[in-house]
């Protein structure tokens, strides 16, 4: 994959979006990297449940992200990691 990282206002756009997604969720938004690959974006966002949940419940938070960062910017292709974790703790 070659691209570079995408502007500030992009990535502010997404953690935005994100973070709407997750509304009033048990989800946390820890972090979102956002690569600009020619007229496309990929992104990648890490994410803490703060309770417990169902596969279904992952599921449905990862169709609600994607819908949203879609009607962002599209085409458009989102990565979204579940843990309990930072990632460079």
């Amino acid at each position: 994959m070659l691209g570079e990282s995408a502007g500030p206002e992009t990535i502010e756009k997404w953690r935005r979006c994100i973070s709407e997604a997750l509304g009033v969720t048990t989800f946390s938004l820890i972090e979102v990297a956002v690569t600009k690959m020619g007229w496309s974006h990929f992104g990648v966002a890490t994410i803490r449940p703060d309770a417990s949940s169902s596969v279904d419940g992952f599921d449905e938070i990862k169709d609600r992200i994607n819908h949203t960062v879609q009607s962002i910017h599209s085409p458009s292709r989102m990565e979204i990691y579940f843990t309990g974790n930072y990632p460079y703790a």
